[in-house]
């Protein structure tokens, strides 16, 4: 039995990071070679980065790496994050529980299934124990695999453990067969981050589209509780009907191109445009007018970091002295970057940001004297320093407020 399992752990909160784990099961030991799970997973992979997820991917796990795959994403999970789990691979169903299946596992032996697989309620308890606020657990079965269980069961069975915040979407009524095919997960791939749509109505949208397409042989079943108003998107980004603005859960920030008279200012460190010292920056924010708003003000630290598409920027002004800061800072700024630099976006002239697609056209250029993009937060550490955000480089840093960066503003 080939199995697709979707799991999203998904929150309200603004500045929730997004992490993902992907598993795609392929290469099983005791049944035929599976050739759509590995292309399944990677489609999914592209996908949830395109989305702004951290993406952890693995394949082909047997018994003995599979749940330890699972543990140790666990630990990653903070309150309030942004959680998806996609796995691609078989599954089956002994005593009406339902379970994933390692690459190593008989499918034919019902010991085997329930004492080595891995059982989809532990999963969904496991993440939602890291203190996500919805749970949603999608699974496509194709009962294709070998098997020993007897009852007359086929595919996967209710789920009874279901926190408050979960939903759970089949890829077909329970206890029936699904087709064999990839239709499920395209329409999923596809329905997947559609812009100002709930969670629970992509769900039903799912449903709906696969049902149809199938004339009803395979209608994906929808079970909720009490599920909250949800935007999956691109941390809930969406276009302003005004150009210049666009919304980030909640807040409209400005996206307006810099100019090259910007990128002389911040050259030659003068003020003018969109280049000025802290303060200058501040009054900057609060004089503009924009989509018929007056009320800008310049962002603070986690506010401009959500401009960013990665959920931690290395922090040098976390370092009190200078002998600390040569010590301790360099290798790990850089060992930063080097982990993260294939996340960044790049721009139609080459340029590569740490930010969201939204933003990448509209940001100044890397070229001149300063190769760099270092923005101004309204965060202060003291009278002479205020935090700011290089989002060329994927770090953030106290600077001096007599120094000039790029303003971007919010309300």
């Amino acid at each position: 039995m080939r199995l697709i399992v979707l799991l999203l752990l998904l929150v309200e909160f603004g500045f929730a990071k997004k992490v993902a784990l992907v598993i795609g099961n392929s290469n099983y030991k005791h049944m035929e070679y599976l050739s759509s799970p590995k292309a399944d997973a990677r489609a999914m992979v592209t996908k949830l980065e395109s989305l702004d997820f951290s993406v952890t991917h693995v394949y082909d796990l047997d018994e003995a790496h599979m749940l330890p795959a699972i543990k140790k994403f666990q630990r990653t999970i903070s309150a309030g994050d942004i959680v998806f789990f996609y796995y691609s691979g078989h599954g089956g169903q002994v005593d009406k529980e339902s379970y994933l299946i390692p690459t190593s596992v008989d499918t034919r032996d019902e010991n085997a299934i329930r004492y080595h697989a891995v059982k989809v309620e532990e999963i969904l308890r496991r993440l939602s124990n890291g203190g996500a606020k919805l749970n949603v657990l999608i699974l496509d079965a194709c009962r294709d695999a070998p098997t020993g269980t007897k009852g007359g069961y086929k595919g996967l069975g209710q789920i009874g453990y279901k926190p408050i915040g979960s939903l759970v979407l089949y890829s077909t009524s329970m206890n029936k067969p699904a087709l064999d095919s990839r239709l499920f997960n395209q329409v999923v791939l596809d329905k997947l981050g559609s812009s100002n749509r709930y969670i629970l109505n992509v769900a039903n949208d799912i449903s709906r589209e696969v049902a149809k397409r199938t004339q009803n042989r395979q209608i994906p079943e929808v079970i909720s509780q009490v599920v909250p108003d949800v935007i999956l998107g691109s941390s809930q980004e969406e276009k302003h009907p005004m150009q210049g603005i666009t919304l980030i859960n909640g807040l409209m920030y400005q996206n307006q191109p810099f100019t090259s008279q910007d990128k002389s200012h911040y050259d030659n460190q003068t003020n003018g445009g969109r280049v000025w010292d802290w303060k200058g920056a501040k009054n900057y924010c609060s004089d503009l007018t924009l989509g018929n708003y007056r009320d800008w003000r310049l962002p603070n630290r986690e506010e401009l970091q959500v401009v960013g598409n990665i959920e931690f920027y290395h922090a040098y002004g976390d370092y009190k002295t200078g002998a600390e800061w040569k010590a301790q800072h360099q290798v790990k700024a850089q060992k930063h970057f080097d982990d993260n630099k294939h996340k960044r976006n790049s721009s139609s002239k080459g340029h590569k940001y740490f930010v969201k697609k939204a933003f990448v056209e509209n940001m100044p250029p890397l070229t001149g004297k300063y190769k760099s993009a270092t923005f101004w937060s309204s965060t202060e550490r003291d009278s002479s320093y205020a935090w700011s955000v290089r989002f060329n480089f994927g770090t953030d840093d106290w600077y001096f407020k007599s120094n000039n960066g790029y303003a971007l503003c919010v309300r």
